[in-house]
């Protein structure tokens, strides 16, 4: 069992990651954290997809890791079955590792498409520089006098 110092940090953890998983949940549900019109140009349907199908799935894991750390460092007792008490930790530190896993996709995923952009921006840049390379220069005479 706890003492009062595992209990409020095994609380605070609990309640970090239920309001963050709740903040998300209510932002989804509200249409908030939606792809924004940069993302939605530049990637795939499926691959909007599957970014908000990583995001979901992660704030899910954040939910449940926060529940299994405030159960396991309140509920649980080493000493009753100390295999399992193993086994609950080890489940934990594997959600939490998946849960690294997405973030790295997700990050890759978000890379690839800024390079993208990147390119495009370039290219356009270059083709706007070349057509105006190529177009005739005309000069002014800026010398308003009259000429006799």
């Amino acid at each position: 069992m706890a003492d009062g110092w595992d209990m409020m940090t095994s609380l605070l953890i609990l309640l970090g990651g239920m309001g963050a998983s709740l903040i998300y949940a209510g932002g989804r549900l509200r249409g908030q954290y939606g792809a924004g019109a940069l993302w939605q140009k530049l990637d795939t349907p499926d691959g909007l997809r599957q970014r908000r199908q990583r995001r979901d799935l992660g704030m899910a894991i954040v939910a449940i890791v926060s529940w299994s750390v405030f159960l396991g460092m309140n509920v649980l007792d080493p000493g009753r079955a100390p295999l399992a008490y193993l086994y609950y930790w080890l489940v934990i530190a594997l959600m939490l590792l998946w849960l690294c896993l997405l973030a790295i996709a997700d990050i890759r995923h978000t890379m690839r498409l800024l390079r993208e952009y990147s390119r495009q921006r370039v290219r356009h840049s270059l083709q706007e520089y070349l057509q105006a390379c190529t177009q005739p220069v005309t000069l002014h005479n800026t010398n308003q006098e009259e000429q006799p």
